[in-house]
Formats: C-alpha cells, sequence, structure tokens
C-alpha cells in the first residue's frame, strides 16, 4: 500500500464432523493439481457434504479482546496456548480465554515511525520443534531502520521468552514506513519463508540485489549459507525465492498442498493473490512492471516476458480497496469448509471473501463479512497448530471461526 496503514480483513466457514485435516504443518508451494496424498483435489475435502462448494454454517467467536493493536496470531505444534501478537512490540498468551498477565515477549527496539506507519512486530513462527528446543522467530521493524528476523529463546519458564536476541537471520533497510510486508512462515521443507515489501520503493521489486519486494527463504539452523532452491542469478541476493511483489502483508501455506497463497496489496489498478506451485520458487511475480495482471503505467503494451501473473484479481476500488491476504482451511471443526480459501480486504468498508482453489481455477466466490459480523478492522486471519482459523482486529479483539 502507499502510506496508508494496512489493515486486513478475514474469513473462516465450515461445517459438521468428519475426518481431521493433514497434520501436516507448513509447506513450500503446492503442487497445483494434486494433494501431497496424491488424491485430486475437492472444492469440499469432505466427501459428506451435501452441497460441495455450500459452505457451512459458521459464526466467529469471540476468544479474548482489550489487546493494544494486535495483528498476529500463532500457535505452537502440539500446544492449546494461542500466541497474540501485537504490533507495539508485545507478545501475549492467551489460555482458555484469558490473557496471561505477564507478556511471553516485550521487543525495546521497535521502530513505527508514526500511527499510520506499517511497521512494528509484524509476525512470530515458532520451530517445529518448539516443544524441546525452546526456538521462535519475529519479523521486526527495529532502530536505525532495519528489518530483522531475530530468533529468541523460551526461558526456564514457559510463559516467558528470553528478552534478549539469540541471532538475528536476516536484516535489510526498512525505515517502516509502508509497504513493509510482514509474514514468516516454516515451509515444509523446513526452510523460514519471509515475504518482505518493496518499501514505497517500487523499481527495487525487480532488484535481485534488494532485499525489498521479495520472498526470502532461509535456513534457520545455518543463516549464513542461502538454502538450496534460492534464486542464483549472478549477482543476486542468495535468500531471494521469489521477487516482483508490491506489499505481499500476509501469506499461508495449505498445510494439505503446500501451495503458498501470496496476498499483494495493489498500488491503484488491482489486488491479487498468488498462488504457488509446492517447491517451486524463482517466480517475478510482475510488480511494478505490472499490478495484477495489466500493466501498472497504464498501457497495454508493457513486456510481460518471464513474469508469473495471479491467479486472483480484483480492481482497487474505495470500498475494496486492499487486499491483505489470509489462510486455507484445513481444520477438523468445519469439515465441510475445508478446501476454502478466507482473506480479507480492507477499505472504507471492510469485507471478509472466500473462494474455493481447485488446483486450476477460483470457484464459489462469497462474502462472509456479515456471516461473522466481527469489527470492522480484520486485520489478520492465521491458522492455528489444528488448521482452526483466527481473525485478529486492530482494535484489540481476538475471534475463532466456529460452527454456528
Amino acid at each position: 500500500m502507499a502510506s496508508r496503514w494496512l489493515a486486513v480483513v478475514v474469513s473462516v466457514a465450515a461445517c459438521g464432523g468428519g475426518n481431521s485435516a493433514s497434520s501436516d504443518a507448513g509447506g513450500d508451494g503446492g503442487s497445483g493439481s494434486n494433494f501431497v496424498d496424491g488424491s485430486t483435489p475437492l472444492v469440499d475435502a469432505d466427501p459428506s457434504c451435501h452441497t460441495p462448494g455450500q459452505l457451512p454454517a459458521m459464526k466467529a467467536q469471540l476468544v479474548a479482546q482489550s489487546f493494544t493493536q494486535p495483528i498476529y496470531v500463532a500457535q505452537p505444534a502440539g500446544s492449546t496456548d494461542v500466541y497474540v501478537v501485537e504490533k507495539q512490540g508485545k507478545i501475549k498468551i492467551v489460555r482458555n480465554g484469558a490473557t496471561l498477565a505477564t507478556p511471553f515477549l516485550t521487543v525495546n527496539d521497535i521502530q513505527i515511525p508514526s500511527s499510520t506507519s506499517e511497521g512494528g512486530l509484524l509476525s512470530i513462527a515458532f520451530h517445529p520443534s518448539y516443544a524441546t528446543n525452546g526456538r521462535f522467530f519475529a519479523f521486526e521493524t527495529i532502530s536505525g531502520n532495519q528489518a530483522v528476523v531475530r530468533e529468541y529463546a523460551r526461558s526456564a519458564n514457559p510463559d516467558v521468552a528470553t528478552a534478549t536476541p539469540v541471532q538475528t537471520l536476516i536484516s535489510y533497510g526498512e525505515d517502516g514506513n509502508a509497504n513493509v510486508g510482514g509474514t514468516i512462515l516454516f515451509g515444509a521443507d523446513g526452510y523460514l519463508y519471509i515475504s518482505a515489501g518493496d518499501g514505497s520503493n517500487a523499481p527495487e521489486a525487480q532488484d535481485l540485489t534488494s532485499r525489498r519486494g521479495k520472498i526470502l527463504r532461509v535456513d534457520v539452523n545455518a543463516p549464513a549459507t542461502a538454502p538450496p532452491g534460492n534464486i542464483t542469478t549472478s549477482g543476486a541476493d542468495p535468500f531471494i525465492w521469489d521477487y516482483g511483489l508490491r506489499n505481499p502483508y500476509r501469506m499461508a501455506f495449505d498445510r494439505q498442498t503446500h501451495e503458498l497463497f501470496i496476498g499483494d496489496a495493489g498500488d491503484a489498478l488491482q489486488e491479487e493473490v498468488d498462488i504457488e506451485p509446492a517447491g517451486s520458487g524463482k517466480h517475478n511475480y510482475g510488480w511494478s512492471i505490472v499490478e495484477g495482471n495489466v500493466c501498472h503505467d497504464g498501457t497495454t503494451t508493457c513486456d510481460k516476458t518471464g513474469t508469473t501473473l495471479p491467479q486472483y484479481t480484483r480492481p482497487h476500488q474505495t470500498d475494496y480497496s486492499v487486499l491483505i491476504g489470509g489462510s486455507m482451511y484445513r481444520g477438523a471443526a468445519l469439515p465441510c469448509l475445508r478446501g476454502t480459501y478466507i482473506f480479507a480486504i480492507y477499505g472504507s468498508q471492510a469485507h471478509i471473501l472466500s473462494w474455493s482453489w481447485t488446483g486450476t481455477a477460483i470457484t464459489n466466490e462469497h462474502d462472509l463479512t456479515n456471516t461473522f459480523n466481527v469489527d470492522p478492522d480484520v486485520i489478520s486471519i492465521n491458522e492455528d497448530a489444528t488448521g482452526e482459523l483466527y481473525l485478529v482486529t486492530l482494535g484489540g479483539n481476538l475471534y475463532k471461526i466456529v460452527p454456528a
């Protein structure tokens, strides 16, 4: 986005009992046409659903409230605690519906230039073996005009982390004002993926010496060495996985297909979601040559050679202005919702939308705004360790999508 503060809208849906979702957590893009188990993608993952493509009865249930600008939710594998990230630099634990009084972590060097700036503590990712090794990671904009991904450690008290970072995995110049990006996720390959915005400097998205406007990929066990599979173009930053992105604020893996869903906020023409096949990488998503699937300069003659165009676009409008992104539902509580991507649009009137991805086409689009009827400032849609979805509102509330 430009200088506007990014606000996200989310969605969730589901229906009755059925098979549990896959326990595989995260991924590195998707096969596009087949699930990991070799089956054919379905509009609804559970064959007992009466009308494939019709969303089940669901609602957004308030879990906790009174946070200060919460913008992300995460959960370690095997835990029932929910960790809420506050933009100003705190992580708080919600346990059985109650927020613990002592923050899990307070980051003291967060840099947020103004009240409308997009920087801050943006997201966290727990190591897949967090239960035994206590390692977790945070994406932050900090003093000195830097965006960083830093590692932290759980202390002897499991409800409190050690405040001093263990190490910095990635850093680059970023004042935290606009187009910061902001998601970190582990893929099924064990590597950490980082969505970095262009910092309102559009040409950097096509510049392979810059880390801005990219998806970065890091080995947390050897952060100084680029993982195999990253871009290897001569002179390119070795940690680049994809490039040509404007502001990929929220991205998420489909834990079943391992496709990567990247919500990229548009400038003035189109919003987009890019769906990346599992493990592919090295995509040029086109910004700032293209915006969505049209030429950014307003002509019809820009050279799109070598660009990967999005699977989903919508016009950038006053009402539907900024696409934030969302998550694919793969939980067990609403099996008839499985295989539905729920995402948010922020604007003068916020919207929560959904559609199904068949592996080749977008189908069954729905507007879920009235279904959930939550605060209009949804800023993130995140999944827990079992694939259930949470909605976070910038005004301070945490909701969970549950059967109605």
